[in-house]
């Protein structure tokens, strides 16, 4: 067994222990949870924030780095409630109580369905802050004429979206859509939850350390199978630019199986440090890049209509 301690913004999950059943493939994760700067306001319904937890999972059977499917959640202690994901890729954790500050809690999860017997079973547990948006009305575009979004009496008003609704391009100025290859676009006005956050550069390089080699090749922009004193993965430098210190070693080339990515902005060699900028938010990510990430993650890109 080899629990995960993994930071991300301001957030902690700390004291993972992990109890596996190698006669159903499943494996209870119990683990504290905590973040600073939170907030339950109202009773949760218009403000709040919380937690979207993952996990990675890996066997001794199965090497690669898999996502593990939750089955069952539980709150064992603390000031903590949570929703279940109806696709299984997570649990959203949020305050059970109204309150402003620190957030925490013990609890529980079970990932069930396994790909292998859990013997020399790995986990790894993720948590990405998060904030509310609540249910709401909301106007798309402007009414200028370069406006993507414009539908009015007169093409001259923003749309207005006053419930969940498939708006064609037939309808008044939608045409302004400009692409008749997309007949019509999906508007909702409920309430959904973005991350707080931009995305870290300690969150990415997790991400990337939890990929295959080949993986790995196409997720960064550096060329791993070619020796390079580039060894900053993303900038494609020899030493860190732009704040961006995801780096791997020297020799890259010559190894045959994934790489360990880790962040070294002062450029001393020695891996996640305080001063190597794991809090900051990465740069020289193209939006593929980021797609990945979302989709390892459990998440999904915002809309130009959830944006609005």
């Amino acid at each position: 067994m080899l629990p995960l301690l993994l930071f991300g913004s301001n957030i902690q999950v700390t004291n993972v222990q992990v109890t596996p059943n190698t006669s159903t493939n499943e494996a209870v994760i119990t683990f504290d949870l905590s973040w600073d700067n939170g907030w339950r306001i109202a009773g949760g319904t218009e403000f709040m924030d919380g937690a979207w937890v993952f996990i990675k999972y890996r066997t001794m059977a199965m090497p690669e780095w898999k996502h593990g499917f939750v089955s069952s959640s539980n709150i064992v202690s603390g000031i903590l409630g949570y929703e279940a994901d109806p696709r299984q890729l997570g649990v959203k954790f949020m305050p059970s109580v109204d309150t402003v500050g620190t957030i925490n809690g013990s609890v529980g999860i079970t990932i069930s369905n396994l790909l292998s017997t859990p013997y020399g079973l790995e986990v790894q547990v993720h948590a990405v802050e998060m904030v509310k948006i609540p249910s709401s009305p909301y106007y798309v575009g402007d009414y200028g004429d370069y406006s993507w979004h414009q539908y009015g009496s007169n093409n001259d008003e923003p749309y207005h979206v006053t419930q969940s609704d498939t708006i064609y391009r037939t309808q008044g100025g939608i045409d302004h859509l400009n692409n008749s290859s997309v007949p019509y676009v999906v508007a909702s006005t409920e309430e959904f939850w973005v991350m707080k956050y931009e995305v870290s550069q300690d969150q990415f390089v997790s991400f990337l350390n939890s990929l295959s080699r080949t993986q790995q090749d196409n997720a960064v922009p550096l060329d791993l199978s070619t020796s390079s004193n580039n060894v900053f993965a993303l900038s494609e430098t020899a030493t860190p630019s732009f704040r961006n210190g995801i780096r791997i070693d020297a020799g890259f080339d010559t190894v045959s199986g994934p790489l360990t990515f880790y962040c070294d902005l002062n450029n001393n060699s020695v891996a996640n440090e305080n001063t190597d900028g794991l809090n900051i938010a990465c740069n020289y990510l193209s939006p593929d890049q980021l797609y990945g990430y979302l989709h390892w993650a459990g998440l999904q890109a915002m809309t130009e209509f959830d944006y609005e």
